[in-house]
């Protein structure tokens, strides 16, 4: 009897051991579902604030019939800081641009938020380009919110003449497509990064340059998004691949809408099976006379 009572008790022993363990692994399983359920209620809320930035109104310029201009952000699984933007200054001069912010989730669609805004501001009330990344670098690393540096690549276009004042806060080389069929960078620098570096000792400033798009051409911006996507062997897209893709389907003169379509479809397929571990932003315009 002592002996039946002993293994009873063994058994007992055995039973509540397990169920322990079992508690303690259900409690583990619901506290990572908790946390991922707060992690993708992070990312709805930051996807929301990205995307109701972004102009979505196509044409983009109706005034313009001359002005084909289409932009698009594919969100990589956590969501980033990229973001574009056009719109009109006055009745012949157009601005459009993207930039890139560092970090990913709310906090950086925050921030993008703000300099969008500000960029925005500034030129709409009549200030040059060249002091508008000035005083926007100024606030930025003044600012109170959790510094992160932000590339960026802005023009302001002269619909009547092509002519384009631009700059380049650190931001990736565009691409030109000319309407003969030869191609381009334009890899002029205006300075660092917004919200890099400021100094009332050492000021940085940023210095806008001019640029002319002819009768036919084509501009693409991007983020690093593009460029920077790697495939399983651990190569990246690249400038030239990029070009190429450019070259190839603008042959048949396809509109902007259908040329970033395509970029987006090459980057995605290049990619195989890597995975989007980043955001991929375009924005092309053609500039026709």
């Amino acid at each position: 009897m002592k002996r039946n009572n002993e293994n009873y008790e063994k058994i007992i022993a055995e039973k509540d051991r397990e169920i322990r363990s079992l508690k303690r692994r259900l409690e583990s399983y619901e506290q990572y579902i908790a946390e991922n359920r707060a992690m993708r209620s992070e990312q709805i809320v930051a996807e929301q604030i990205q995307r109701s930035m972004l102009p979505s109104a196509y044409p983009a310029f109706p005034e313009h019939p001359g002005i084909d201009l289409y932009a698009d952000m594919d969100a990589a699984n956590e969501t980033g800081g990229d973001f574009y933007d056009f719109f009109p200054i006055d009745g012949s001069h157009i601005y459009f641009g993207v930039s890139d912010i560092e970090g990913k989730g709310i906090p950086a669609a925050m921030y993008m938020a703000v300099t969008k805004s500000m960029i925005k501001l500034r030129l709409q009330s009549g200030e040059d380009i060249e002091s508008v990344y000035n005083e926007v670098n100024k606030q930025l690393c003044a600012s109170s919110m959790q510094k992160r540096f932000v590339t960026s690549w802005s023009a302001v276009l002269d619909v009547e003449t092509g002519s384009m004042r631009c700059v380049n806060a650190g931001h990736n080389y565009p691409v030109v497509l000319r309407s003969d069929g030869g191609t381009e960078l334009i890899k002029q620098r205006s300075g660092l990064p917004l919200a890099s570096y400021f100094s009332e000792k050492r000021r940085i400033t940023y210095t806008s340059f001019d640029y002319k798009l002819n009768d036919g051409d084509i501009l693409i911006l991007y983020t690093d998004g593009v460029t920077e996507a790697h495939n399983s062997a651990d190569e990246s897209f690249g400038d030239a691949r990029l070009t190429a893709a450019v070259q190839t389907y603008m042959a048949d003169k396809h509109s902007m809408r259908e040329l970033t379509a395509y970029i987006r479809r090459r980057v995605i397929a290049f990619m195989d099976h890597a995975g989007q571990d980043d955001d991929i932003t375009l924005l092309a315009v053609r500039y026709s006379l």
